[in-house]
Parts: structure tokens; C-alpha cells; sequence
């Protein structure tokens, strides 16, 4: 393997990283987005509360802002995806040009 691949290699491991970084940030996002999902349930359950709207409307804001964030983690994810498929092409045809 000549030098070159191997640099890719190491760029494609640290992608991979990123990756796996972005992954469980997701998961924390879907935990935190169910944790809203439970709590609309709940407050529709006590829709004859007096503070209803309001708190439906700082969940909802909450799940906005939630929705923000996994959103830009997914367009990251998405370009290291790309990044790293790159890489892997750029290896596979110099493999090929040998």
C-alpha cells in the first residue's frame, strides 16, 4: 500500500470517528424528542388545565429546536458520508491504476 492510500486510510478513520460522534448526538436527540412525544401525551390528558395551551406551546418549542439540531447533525453527517465515500473511490482507482 503506498503512501498516499494510507493517508486516506487515516483521513477515512478520523471521518469514521466524526461519524460515530454525530451518531450518538442523533441518539440523544431521539431520546430527548420521545421525552417530548411523552410529555405531549401527557398534557393531552390534561387538557382541561388552565396553563393547556401554554405548555403545549414551550413542548412544541422545544421539539422545534430539537428538530433544528438533528437537522444540522444530519447535513453533517451527510457531507462526512460523502467525504469519506471520496476517499474510499480516489484508494480504489489508484488500486486499479497499478
Amino acid at each position: 500500500m503506498n503512501n498516499s492510500a494510507k493517508e486516506k486510510f487515516v483521513k477515512i478513520e478520523k471521518i469514521q470517528n466524526s461519524i460515530d460522534m454525530i451518531i450518538k448526538s442523533l441518539d440523544f436527540w431521539e431520546e430527548k424528542m420521545n421525552i417530548c412525544f411523552k410529555e405531549i401525551d401527557h398534557l393531552e390528558e390534561e387538557s382541561w388545565h388552565p396553563e393547556f395551551e401554554s405548555r403545549v406551546k414551550k413542548v412544541k418549542s422545544q421539539m422545534n429546536q430539537i428538530l433544528g439540531k438533528i437537522y444540522i447533525e444530519e447535513e453533517e453527517l451527510s457531507k462526512l458520508e460523502q467525504s469519506m465515500n471520496s476517499l474510499y473511490s480516489e484508494i480504489f482507482s489508484e488500486k486499479s491504476e497499478e
